[in-house]
């Protein structure tokens, strides 16, 4: 016979149905009577037994007088104080530490008043002092037991109708996995029946959660599945970085189990929502959550003048939406793109405060023209620079357009952030321009050498800082919506190397720490993000292949591309032993190279002029030597931020040609200066 048969089982089914053999409007005064009559039952039948057990005997004899005249007054305490505390106003079948507590003070307090009472009636002559006491003990844990026995009617009743339900382990005994026991148990509308959690960590094996046992590590799962006959996992470690997330779906997969992942509750707040959910990639790239200053960024904001370029993109999109929130007093958001505007626009609209002054400019950021009027109108205090040209092999096909796009760009805006007093400039910059192979990371490469110039040239008269890091997840191109877009449209999915490996954070994670940076910047500055461990590619397409629920080599293949041009196998944040700490943890200062600042500006100037002049060939070999030489130190002096004033103004009407064309010595007088009109026809 099955549990499902037991006169236990079928008792619970009605116990459980009671309330609603009565009219709703009727219940509460029906649930009221049931608990008065229980708490008379249980008081009388607790003052009984403390006389009993103060007398050491099985008959009152000679204190029955005594148990009359007084058990009324106990009993009438008991539901008066019972009423005043709010003890018939709990909803016993959720039951916890707080009632726990509460039913032991209501049952203290009951006991002083009865005393009291009695007292008062001059009936203490010979009446047992000690019986109070063995009474309060005696109650608590009666009235205790009753009221939890709700509770327990009601979970036991829940897990007996799941035993025809999907069987499942939970993967992680922690509290994410406690609070996914308890919610599984409660909830009868989640079909899944718990057999057991899964940890690695060896001190909770064999201990138990809410009646379930820790049965094992995650190297045992296809054995222990396999005894339990379990076809799912629920995998709650909300709080752990995407590797230990990838590494169990790995197992799961290996093993046929279907993985499925606990929402996290602060984007479930909806009851019936607080469900196990299919397994997103976001949870494969996330990482240990750190702490974000965010009173600091917003107080830095509050009030400001901010100019974001490269708005509609997913890195600028994100940086405005952090940097809206904070309150800045304007934001002017600046893109090339009519649509990439508009739909920032619509996005935005729930977020803007009326007191935030939003505008939406588009334009190019090589339009110098534009762009100086811009800063001469907006007395902007703080640039983030973000629009560049990004995708490796278009930019190694377009190689001027790149240098014109990254180098000019960053060029225009950051001579005009000098010349118009702004406080802060940061660039954007990537992984890519570490040991270069590509045009993009050379381009990324150079902007931070002459953001680096400009700092120790002019010191703190404005604060220029670079931000380095990796692939975000969702950016326009990026790999991991390809996959998706493949796998949706039945494949195949195409890899470029078995071996490639890149790093990935989540957009509004790195947003957060670029804003950190801010924070953290004297001036001259490259900061690195601590990206975490590097994810392989192939094996990323290979989990998102099976989380779609098809099988690789069946259903969907991949199918390797080889390396296009630009292309590296592995990337890099840095050279090893390059970085020191800052005051946040995942945000590292690598050490600038040391230069000879005239001859790297006068390099640049040149680089700029044959990219006028369509000189691919002289671009890039000149692109090639400067980043090469940038990587070994030039000079053996010290770096230093303090740079001689220029003895001869900049004149107006001189052109990047001329400039080029001039002597280092020369170069040295007039690189100082900023942007002229003999310089427009870049736009």
């Amino acid at each position: 016979m099955t549990l499902h048969n037991t006169a236990l089982v079928m008792t619970l089914k009605y116990v459980t149905k009671l309330p609603q053999l009565f009219p709703h409007k009727h219940w509460g005064w029906i649930r009221l009577g049931i608990l008065l009559s229980l708490d008379c039952l249980v008081v009388f039948c607790c003052y009984f037994l403390a006389f009993l057990l103060r007398f050491e005997t099985a008959h009152l004899g000679d204190q029955m007088p005594i148990f009359l005249q007084t058990y009324w007054i106990y009993i009438f305490s008991y539901l008066t104080v019972f009423y005043l505390t709010g003890m018939y106003r709990q909803i016993w079948r959720f039951a916890n530490l707080h009632n726990a507590i509460l039913i032991v003070l209501s049952t203290l307090l009951a006991c002083v008043v009865s005393f009291g009472i009695v007292r008062l009636l001059n009936q203490t002559s010979s009446y047992p002092r000690s019986v109070p006491v063995i009474v309060w003990s005696l109650s608590a844990l009666a009235i205790g037991l009753v009221r939890f026995s709700w509770r327990g009617v009601n979970n036991l009743q829940t897990r007996v109708g799941k035993e025809d339900s999907e069987r499942c382990f939970i993967y992680g005994a922690g509290g994410s996995g406690e609070l996914m026991a308890r919610y599984i148990d409660k909830n009868s509308k989640l079909t899944y029946k718990i057999l057991g959690f899964i940890d690695d960590n060896p001190e909770k094996i064999g201990r138990k959660i809410h009646g379930y046992k820790v049965l094992g590590p995650g190297e045992a799962l296809a054995r222990l599945a396999k005894e339990k006959n379990v076809s799912s996992i629920l995998i709650a470690m909300n709080s752990l970085p995407g590797k230990v997330i990838r590494d169990a779906i790995e197992r799961c997969h290996k093993i046929g189990l279907k993985p499925m992942m606990m929402p996290e509750l602060s984007s479930s707040m909806d009851g019936d929502k607080i469900r196990p959910r299919h397994v997103d990639v976001k949870d494969l790239l996330r990482r240990s959550q750190k702490s974000i200053d965010n009173s600091s960024v917003n107080m830095f904001f509050s009030g400001k003048v901010v100019l974001v370029t490269g708005a509609g993109g997913t890195i600028g999109s994100e940086i405005s939406r952090q940097i809206l929130v904070a309150g800045p007093a304007k934001l002017i958001l600046l893109d090339s793109s009519e649509l990439s505007l508009y739909t920032l626009e619509n996005e935005l609209a729930s977020l803007k405060s009326n007191s935030v002054e939003v505008k939406y400019v588009m334009a190019s950021v090589t339009d110098i023209g534009f762009i100086e009027k811009l800063f001469a109108r907006e007395k902007i205090d703080s640039v983030l620079h973000v629009a560049a040209y990004k995708h490796v092999h278009l930019v190694e096909a377009n190689p001027l357009a790149g240098v014109k796009n990254n180098i000019f760009g960053t060029r225009v805006l950051a001579d005009f952030a000098l010349q118009f007093d702004v406080k802060h400039f940061l660039l954007i910059s990537s992984d890519k321009a570490v040991n270069p192979t590509g045009v993009m990371g050379k381009t990324k490469r150079i902007c931070e050498l002459y953001l680096q110039a400009m700092s120790q040239r002019h010191g703190n008269k404005c604060k220029f800082c670079s931000v380095r890091f990796g692939n975000v997840l969702g950016s326009s191109g990026s790999v991991i919506p390809r996959f998706l877009d493949q796998i949706a449209s039945g494949g195949p999915v195409t890899v470029t190397h078995p071996d490639m490996t890149r790093y990935f954070m989540l957009v509004n994670e790195a947003v957060s720490l670029v804003l950190q940076s801010l924070l953290l910047t004297n001036g001259g500055e490259l900061f690195v993000l601590k990206m975490g461990d590097p994810v392989n590619i192939y094996q990323m397409a290979k989990q998102l292949i099976e989380l779609s629920g098809k099988k690789l080599g069946e259903d969907i293949d991949i199918v390797l591309t080889g390396l296009r041009p630009g292309e590296k196998l592995f990337e890099e944040l840095s050279y090893e032993g390059t970085e020191t700490r800052t005051e946040h943890e995942d945000i590292l200062i690598v050490h600038p190279s040391k230069m000879n600042v005239e001859s790297t500006l006068a390099e640049f100037e040149m680089l700029l002029s044959h990219a006028e002049k369509g000189e691919a060939a002289d671009a890039l070999a000149l692109l090639n030597h400067m980043v090469n030489e940038s990587f070994a130190p030039r000079v053996s002096e010290p770096l230093s931020l303090q740079c001689e004033e220029p003895a001869i103004p900049w004149k107006t009407g001189t052109s990047y040609m001329e400039l080029a064309k001039s002597s280092l010595s020369d170069y040295r007088v007039v690189a100082a200066g900023g942007l002229n009109e003999g310089s427009r026809h870049w736009r």
